[in-house]
């Protein structure tokens, strides 16, 4: 390797094909100058049988759900498939889900389901190496998918939920970005167990170390117990993704699909999580929007605590928050702990309701600051801010501040103008409940996603197709 810098550490990755990836610390203590440094051999053990389960509803009859296998490389034998009623797999009551060979390594079977009740799938593959993963699924969820992060976390990698149905939601990883727990695999912990009659240094009492695993669970928002002022503002479906057997290293991406008949402008679309406190806060970061493929992207550090703007990654106590490994005294990453992680998010075309009541008669609107330039800075939002946010919050534009009297419910959009009348951007709030205050956004963007001009701005309320109140002046200042 040319380039080695005294003093520094290295982390040496072999990826072969059907193998387990080889990765080794070199510390710069064993490294000479001006020779050839042995590190000794290399040996790649076999990976266990490496599968993609997929769980999800029958677009045809939704009382029959489908069970999709795929194999990155072709498998010796069929896959055995099974399910239970209940929670855990029952094997005295599970009746056999006989699978069809598909294309590309891949086997597709179905079993009746009802709507109220759980199941726990059962799948079992390989010959000498016999990997077993167990799912759970419900009658709510659209799809469910289990698959290992094991090399995407190495070198690199995008795990969607199901490519072939263009359900690109999920999450990527660049080289280096996992590192593997230390626990050994549990039927309790993850569902998924690696069986051997060998005795390789991988094996704890029979059973492979735990892989990094992704699960994710597609569920229909119409299908969970939420407030109707929230599904009014959810573009896209509900997402509990569970992160296993790996700690993030660095930050890595989240992306959720989101429905493009409903947006008309997806600049404005944010990821928001659920929090143990039943809120949704948003994810904050740069964003990533692809409006062809109906993707919203944002890099973040914690499944869990994708949310948190507060916790620092770059300190020991910061990243065990976060549930990211820690970092050695030699500069390399070690596991402390947090084998699994989950977090349940969706996407938004606007900030969801304060709870903070408002008795007003008369509709008022106002920005903060104002004028504004389009560089980030901090706007204090007050106690009103209710269950949305309340402190110090970063804007690279103008934070906008509306009161809805209660005569005032309905579908509220925001229309800015440039001083010559010319429509320069609409800001979708979706259902608003009158009788409460209520925040928006405006980045100082077109619908074009590009910065506007310096001047003068009109923003127009309108509810349910009417205009409200006076237009209100915003100046963008350079």
């Amino acid at each position: 390797m040319d380039g080695i810098v005294a003093g520094h550490n290295y982390r040496i990755i072999v990826s072969e094909k059907g193998k387990m990836t080889y990765t080794n610390i070199v510390s710069s203590e064993t490294i000479k100058a001006n020779q050839d440094n042995n590190i000794g051999e290399i040996v790649l053990l076999d990976l266990p049988p490496q599968i993609k389960v997929i769980v999800r509803k029958n677009p045809e009859n939704e009382k029959k759900a489908q069970v999709v296998i795929k194999s990155p490389k072709e498998l010796n034998s069929v896959p055995s498939c099974s399910y239970s009623e209940g929670i855990t797999f029952d094997e005295s009551n599970s009746a056999s889900i006989a699978l069809v060979p598909g294309p590309n390594n891949t086997y597709i079977g179905e079993f009746t389901a009802s709507l109220t009740k759980k199941y726990t799938v059962r799948v079992t593959v390989g010959d000498v190496l016999k990997l077993q993963k167990d799912i759970i699924y419900d009658g709510q969820a659209k799809v469910k998918t289990d698959q290992y992060a094991y090399e995407a976390g190495l070198i690199g990698g995008d795990l969607y939920v199901d490519e072939e149905k263009e359900e690109f939601s999920g999450l990527s990883f660049e080289p280096g970005s996992l590192t593997q727990s230390t626990s050994s695999l549990s039927m309790a912990s993850s569902g998924i167990r690696v069986m051997s009659s060998g005795g390789d240094d991988d094996l704890i009492g029979g059973f492979f170390k735990a892989l990094p695993n992704v699960r994710t669970i597609k569920t229909s928002k119409g299908d969970i117990t939420l407030d109707e002022a929230i599904k009014s503002i959810m573009a896209s479906e509900v997402y509990n993704i569970n992160l296993e057997n790996a700690e993030p290293n660095k930050a890595f991406t989240l992306n959720l699909q989101y429905d493009k008949e409903k947006v008309s402008n997806p600049n404005s679309l944010r990821i928001y999580q659920y929090t143990s406190s039943g809120e949704w806060k948003e994810v904050k970061g740069t964003y990533n929007i692809d409006p062809v493929l109906g993707i919203v992207s944002v890099d973040v550090e914690s499944i869990e605590k994708a949310y948190e703007e507060t916790t620092n990654s770059n300190t020991p106590f910061g990243r065990k928050q976060l549930k990211m490994s820690a970092i050695s005294p030699k500069g390399y990453f070690v596991p402390q702990g947090s084998s699994s992680q989950s977090g349940q998010f969706a996407v938004f075309i606007a900030k969801p309701p304060t709870g903070t009541n408002y008795t007003g008669s008369s509709y008022e609107v106002y920005n903060m600051p104002n004028p504004f330039n389009l560089k980030d800075k901090t706007v204090t939002i007050s106690s009103d801010g209710g269950s949305w946010y309340q402190g110090a919050y970063t804007t690279r534009g103008t934070i906008i501040k509306y009161f809805l009297p209660s005569d005032k419910s309905g579908h509220v959009k925001f229309v800015i103008y440039n001083m010559a009348g010319e429509k320069i951007r609409t800001l979708d709030e979706g259902t608003r409940t009158g009788g409460q205050i209520y925040y928006s956004e405006w980045d100082g963007r077109n619908d074009r996603n590009e910065d506007v001009a310096s001047g003068v701005y009109l923003l127009v309320t309108f509810i349910n197709g009417d205009k409200v109140g006076k237009p209100h002046k915003m100046a963008v200042i350079k």
